[in-house]
């Protein structure tokens, strides 16, 4: 660290490096996401396909009485809604993992207001990371002026 450089510069540069390998991750989640979806495609059709293909060539050696037809919906059943539940309990565990990072992130943000309040010094709290436009903040100074005006008529 130089002499010169100050503590919001570093705080600012490691805050910038840290957004960007959040951004640079971003396309391995969808990747990741579009190859489970086109896996999960790829499967359900081998699947019908195979079934299709069975029936159409061993439709003479397959039982089929009701008794037959019965058990193979069963199975078929039983093994749709255990596809099912792991997609359910999969997409319970990303919200539960989610959830979990952003309360950890939430307790930092607190941590760093009370230790800047504790200081005499506190900051404001931001409701988002992008700036504001130039328009909203031009509309809230007219706003502000008109409220004035009324309050001094």
């Amino acid at each position: 660290m130089s002499e010169e450089q100050l503590t919001s510069d570093i705080v600012k540069d490691n805050a910038a490096r840290v957004m960007k390998k959040i951004d640079t991750q971003i396309p391995l989640y969808v990747k990741m996401y579009s190859d489970l979806y086109r896996e999960y495609m790829r499967i359900i059709e081998d699947t019908f396909e195979a079934g299709h293909t069975l029936e159409l060539a061993k439709t003479n050696k397959l039982p089929q009485n009701q008794l037959s037809k019965d058990i193979v919906e069963y199975n078929i059943r039983t093994y749709s809604n255990a596809v099912l539940m792991g997609l359910d309990m999969y997409g319970e565990y990303l919200k539960w993992y989610s959830d979990i990072r952003l309360a950890g992130m939430k307790s930092l943000d607190q941590a760093i207001h009370n230790c800047m309040s504790i200081a005499g010094m506190p900051i404001k709290r931001s409701t988002s990371n992008t700036p504001k436009s130039k328009t909203s903040l031009d509309t809230k100074k007219q706003t502000r002026t008109r409220r004035g005006r009324r309050k001094s008529a």
